[in-house]
C-alpha cells in the first residue's frame, strides 16, 4: 500500500449492476457490468466497485455494493443496468498494490490506525475502488486499485 493522499474527487458517473452479498462474490456483476460496456463500444472501459455496508455491522447476506464503470452523461441504463453518480468531494485515497484478497488489510488499516490518528472524521456516501488493471491483464501481484473513502469538510 501507498501513502494515503487527501484530494478533491470530481463526480463520477457510473453504470452499476447492484449485488448483495459477500463483497467477495462480486465478481460475476462486474464480468456482466464490463460485458455490457463493451458491447457499446467501451474498448477499456474504468471499472469501480462502489461498497454501502461495513461488513463488520452488516450480515454478509445484506452487504450491497455496485460494480460499475464510468461513462458519459449521454449513456443511459437498461434492464440491470442502473445509472448512479457518486458525490464529489474530499477523500482520502490509499493505493494498494496486490491481491483483491487482502484489499481487507488496507481497510483495517485506515479505520483503526489512520483515521482516529488524522483528526479526520468521515462523511456519508459509499466508499469506492477504482481498479486500474485486470486480473484478465496482470498477475495478482500486480493489480492496482485506488480505495477512496469519503471525508467531512
Amino acid at each position: 500500500m501507498t501513502p494515503l493522499v487527501i484530494l478533491n474527487m470530481p463526480p463520477l458517473r457510473l453504470a452499476v449492476i447492484r449485488h448483495v452479498g459477500s463483497y467477495a462474490e462480486v465478481g460475476p456483476a462486474f464480468d456482466r457490468i464490463l460485458a455490457w460496456a463493451t458491447g457499446r463500444g467501451m474498448a477499456h472501459p474504468t471499472a469501480v466497485g462502489v461498497y454501502y455496508d461495513n461488513p463488520a455491522e452488516v450480515p454478509v447476506a445484506a452487504l450491497r455494493a455496485d460494480a460499475g464503470v464510468v461513462v458519459p452523461a449521454e449513456m443511459t441504463g437498461v434492464d440491470e443496468v442502473g445509472i448512479v453518480t457518486l458525490a464529489a468531494g474530499r477523500y482520502a485515497r490509499m493505493s494498494h498494490r496486490g491481491p483483491y484478497t487482502q484489499l481487507g488489510q488496507a481497510y483495517e488499516w485506515f479505520y483503526r490506525d489512520w483515521l482516529p490518528a488524522s483528526g479526520e472524521s468521515l462523511a456519508c456516501g459509499p466508499a469506492y475502488e477504482i481498479y486500474r488493471n485486470s486480473p484478465r491483464e496482470v498477475p495478482q501481484q500486480e493489480l492496482l486499485t485506488d480505495i477512496h473513502m469519503p471525508l467531512a469538510g
